[in-house]
């Protein structure tokens, strides 16, 4: 069996993922995108979708039930829940096929229903610009499950101008991430 080779590997098709992907792939990245579930992520598939869907039918009972005080006869709201549910299903499965659409003509951009799995000790890239006078760290880029951790905290140290070795020394949660800060700081 021959492994196939990528440039970049996304984990996950939501809000984040699925633009990234989109963005490498289109710069000539040969980028692969891995969805281990339903194409398009919390949003799609848990969270703002079906959650705003339910709301807006929520929102016309409540409208509906007003209609007398506009002059408008009707008769009595009735709610029914299954069709409000159904209805929220089918929205909610149109969004991950338009999500799973978008992917399909992407050159460059291979879409892996799957899961994905670290096998090694690289979890990820990072990269932190320093000015050689002040020490102070300028600018970062981390591409990591752990990455937002490690982001804020050197982000806390731009907002501060402290030196790169107030986070050097510093603890983190993520031993790999703290490993990675300080093997990344000694070549300074």
């Amino acid at each position: 069996m021959q492994v196939e080779q990528f440039q970049a590997i996304i984990i996950g098709s939501g809000q984040g993922g699925g633009p990234l992907a989109t963005d490498l792939a289109e710069a000539g990245w040969k980028t692969a995108l891995i969805e281990k579930g339903n194409p398009g992520g919390t949003c799609v598939n848990r969270g703002c979708t079906p959650t705003k869907t339910v709301a807006a039918s929520a929102r016309v009972a409540h409208l509906v039930s007003r209609a007398g005080d506009f002059g408008v006869r009707t008769g009595p709201v009735v709610i029914d829940l299954p069709a409000i549910l159904n209805r929220k299903d089918d929205v909610v499965e149109m969004f991950r096929k338009s999500v799973k659409k978008s992917f399909k003509n992407v050159e460059n951009l291979t879409f892996i229903s799957g899961e994905a799995r670290f096998t090694g000790e690289t979890r990820g890239k990072m990269k932190v610009v320093i000015d050689a006078k002040t020490d102070c760290i300028l600018g970062c880029a981390i591409l990591a499950p752990e990455g937002g951790e490690v982001m804020s905290a050197l982000q806390m140290a731009m907002m501060g101008e402290l030196p790169f070795t107030e986070i050097r020394d510093g603890v983190f949660a993520h031993p790999t991430m703290t490993e990675s800060l300080n093997n990344l700081f000694e070549t300074v």
